[in-house]
C-alpha cells in the first residue's frame, strides 16, 4: 500500500474526525485514479459523520463514482439512498434515484422513494410547495398505476392543502369525488380550485359550475349565490358570461324571494333581485334599459342606483313623465337617503310646472331644514306669492346663519318692512338687531334702531348701538366722530357714565388729534375724575401737538403742575419745565420763570 495512504489512514484510525486527513486522503485517491478506495473512503466518512449535509454529500460523490467509473448501479442506488436518507432535501441524489427507477419501470420503488422523500422533506422543515408536488406525483401513482384511489385522493389532498395553488391536485381529486358521488366534496374542491385557478374565464367557469352544483343539487341557494358574485367578480363586464351570471342571478333571488315566508328575509332577497336588475340594465341601449329598471323599481322604489339611471335617461327617450311618481315612491321609502334633498328639488320642480304649489312647498319645506340656502330663498319666495308671510318671516329667522348674509340680510331687510308695516315694533327691533348681526353697517337697521332707541329713552342701548356703529370698517373719519360725539354726550349727560365719556372722546382725539373740543372735554372729565395719569398723557399730546408756541407753553406749563402738583413726580415736571424753557428762549422774562419752575421741580424729585 503507499506509505501516504497508509499514514492518512492511520490518522484517520486514531481520530475519525480529522478532516485534514480526510481531505488529504481523499485529494491522493481522485489524483491516483483509485475510484474503489475512493469510493469507500467517501461511504466510511458518510456513515461516521454527524453532519447530516457532509454526509449525504459524501454518500452522493460515491455514489457517483459507483455508478459512472466503477459501474455498479446497485451500490451507486443504495448509496443514492443512503444521501437521501441522511439529508431528505439533497436534490442531486432524488434527481439521481428518480432516474433509475423510471428508467427500470419500477413504480413501486418510485412510490417508496417518493413517500421518503415527503416524509423526510416534512420532518426537515422542507418547502411545502416542494412537499406538494411529491404527493402530487404520489397521487397519479395510486390513481393511474395501481389503480388505488383510496391512496390516490389521501396524497392529492395532502398536496393542496400544502399548497393551495396546486391546481391539477384539486381537480385530480374532485374528479374521484364526482365519481363517487360525493357532492359535497365536489363542490369544497370547485371552490379550492376557482381559487386557485389563475385564468379568468376558467375561474368563471369554476363558479358558475359550483352555483349549479349548490342550488340544484345541495339545495344551497344561498352558496350559490356567493358563487355567481364571485364569479361576476371576475367575467369581463361586457362579455357574455357575465350578462348570463346576472340573469342567473336575478333569477335565483326573485324565486327564493317567492318561496320565503319570512317577510324581511324576502325584502331583502327582492332588493338583492333589484341591484342585479340595476346592473343589467346597464349593459343595455336606453330603449330597453327603461322598462328592466322600473321592473327594479316596481321591487325596490327606494333603490339609488337603478332611479338615477331612470333620471338619466328617461327624458332622453321621451319619457320624462315617469319620474314624479318614481320620486315619490323613492321618498315614501327613503326619507333620510343623501339623495332626498335633490330628488325633492326636482319633485318641486315638477309640481311648480303643474301649478301645484303647495305641493312644491311641502316638497321644499324638508331640504330647507337642511340648511340649504338656494332653497331657503326659493321658499320664502314661494311663502310670499301665497300670502304666507309669517311663514316666510319664521323661515329666514330659523335659517340664520346657513344662508350667506347678501342673502340673509335682503329677507331679514323685507321680514323688518313687513313688520314695519304691521305695527309690530319689537318684531321689527329684533329683525334690526338680527340684520346687524350679519352686516354691522347695515344703515337702514341702524337708522331704525337709532330712532326707536331715541324716542324711547333708552340711552343705554343708543350708546351701545353708536359705539358698535363708530367702529365699522370702511365710514368715514368725520361719520365715526360723529358717532363717538354722540356717545359721549349721552354717557355723560344721560347716563351719568363719565368714564364711557371719556373712552368715547378718546375714540375722537385718536381719529383727530386736531379736535380741540374733544381734546378739551377730555381734558375735562379727567381732571373731573383725578385721573392725573391719563390727564398728564392728554395734556402732553395737546402739547405736542399744538402749532404755535403760546399754546404750546401753556400746555407744558399745565403739564408741569400735574405731575409735580397732581402726581408728585418731580422728575417729570422737570421734563415739562425744560420743554418749555426750550420754547421760550427768545423770551427772557418768560425763560426766567420757566428756570425757577425747573429748579423747583428738581428741588422736588431730590425731596422724593
Amino acid at each position: 500500500m503507499d506509505p501516504t495512504a497508509d499514514e492518512l489512514i492511520a490518522r484517520l484510525r486514531r481520530n475519525p474526525d480529522d478532516g485534514a486527513a480526510y481531505g488529504a486522503l481523499r485529494a491522493h485517491y481522485q489524483r491516483l485514479g483509485d475510484y474503489a478506495s475512493l469510493v469507500n473512503l467517501l461511504e466510511g466518512f458518510g456513515g461516521r459523520t454527524r453532519d447530516n449535509a457532509a454526509a449525504a454529500q459524501a454518500f452522493f460523490d460515491g455514489a457517483e463514482l459507483a455508478w459512472g467509473a466503477l459501474g455498479d448501479a446497485a451500490r451507486g442506488a443504495a448509496m443514492y439512498e443512503r444521501a437521501l436518507e441522511r439529508h431528505p432535501a439533497h436534490d442531486d441524489a432524488f434527481a439521481r434515484l428518480l432516474a433509475i427507477y423510471e428508467q427500470a419501470g419500477d413504480a413501486q420503488r418510485l412510490a417508496t422513494i417518493y413517500e421518503r422523500r415527503a416524509e423526510g422533506l416534512s420532518a426537515a422543515g422542507g418547502d411545502p410547495r416542494a412537499i406538494a408536488q411529491i404527493h402530487q406525483r404520489l397521487g397519479e401513482l395510486w390513481e393511474h398505476t395501481f389503480h388505488r384511489a383510496d391512496r390516490a385522493i389521501v396524497h392529492y389532498r395532502k398536496a393542496f392543502e400544502l399548497d393551495a395553488t396546486l391546481v391539477p391536485a384539486i381537480y385530480a381529486a374532485r374528479e374521484i369525488y364526482r365519481q363517487a358521488g360525493n357532492h359535497k366534496a365536489v363542490a369544497a374542491l370547485l371552490e379550492l380550485e376557482a381559487k386557485a385557478e389563475a385564468e379568468d374565464e376558467r375561474k368563471v367557469a369554476l363558479l358558475r359550475e359550483l352555483a349549479h352544483l349548490r342550488a340544484e343539487t345541495l339545495s344551497d341557494p344561498e352558496g350559490a349565490v356567493v358563487a355567481l358574485k364571485r364569479a361576476l367578480g371576475h367575467a369581463p363586464a361586457q362579455s357574455p358570461a357575465n350578462t348570463e351570471l346576472l340573469e342567473d342571478l336575478a333569477t335565483l333571488y326573485l324565486q327564493r324571494a317567492e318561496r320565503q315566508p319570512d317577510p324581511q328575509i324576502a325584502e331583502s332577497d327582492r332588493r338583492r333581485a333589484t341591484d342585479v336588475l340595476f346592473q343589467l340594465a346597464q349593459k343595455l341601449p336606453p330603449t330597453e334599459a327603461v322598462p328592466l329598471l322600473e321592473r327594479a323599481l316596481d321591487t325596490t322604489p327606494d333603490h339609488d342606483g337603478a332611479l338615477t339611471l331612470l333620471e338619466r335617461i328617461a327624458e332622453r327617450v321621451g319619457h320624462f313623465e315617469i319620474l314624479p311618481g318614481r320620486w315619490v315612491a323613492f321618498l315614501a321609502r327613503a326619507p333620510e337617503s343623501p339623495l332626498a334633498r335633490e330628488r325633492r328639488k326636482k319633485l318641486a320642480r315638477a309640481y311648480l310646472e303643474a301649478g301645484q304649489v303647495e305641493y312644491a312647498i311641502t316638497c321644499l319645506e324638508w331640504v330647507a331644514e337642511e340648511g340649504d340656502p338656494e332653497t331657503v330663498e326659493q321658499l320664502v319666495d314661494l311663502y310670499r306669492r301665497m300670502g304666507r308671510e309669517d311663514d316666510a318671516m319664521r323661515l329666514v329667522q330659523r335659517a340664520g346663519a346657513s344662508l350667506p348674509i347678501p342673502m340673509r340680510v335682503q329677507h331679514l331687510r323685507s321680514a323688518m318692512e313687513t313688520a314695519i308695516q304691521r305695527g309690530d315694533e319689537d318684531g321689527a327691533a329684533q329683525l334690526a338687531r338680527d340684520i346687524l348681526a350679519a352686516d354691522a353697517a347695515d344703515p337702514e337697521a341702524t337708522a331704525y334702531l337709532e330712532d326707536r332707541h331715541r324716542r324711547k329713552g333708552e340711552w343705554q342701548e343708543l350708546r351701545d348701538l353708536l359705539y358698535a356703529a363708530g367702529r365699522v370698517p370702511g365710514l368715514s373719519v368725520d361719520a365715526r366722530k360723529q358717532r363717538f360725539r354722540e356717545v359721549a354726550q349721552i354717557c355723560e349727560r344721560r347716563l351719568n357714565d363719565a368714564d364711557g365719556a371719556v373712552q368715547a372722546w378718546k375714540q375722537v382725539v385718536t381719529l383727530d388729534v386736531a379736535d380741540r373740543e374733544a381734546r378739551g372735554a377730555l381734558s375735562r372729565l379727567l381732571e373731573q375724575l383725578e385721573r392725573w395719569d391719563d390727564l398728564a398723557q392728554a395734556v402732553e399730546r395737546d402739547a405736542v401737538g399744538a402749532t404755535d408756541d403760546a399754546t404750546k407753553l401753556e400746555a407744558y406749563k399745565r403739564l408741569a403742575r400735574i405731575h409735580s402738583e397732581k402726581r408728585n413726580d418731580g422728575a417729570e415736571a422737570a421734563l415739562a419745565w425744560r420743554a418749555a424753557l426750550d420754547v421760550s428762549r427768545d423770551d427772557p422774562e418768560a425763560r426766567d420763570g420757566w428756570i425757577a419752575g425747573l429748579l423747583a421741580a428738581n428741588a422736588l424729585a431730590q425731596a422724593v
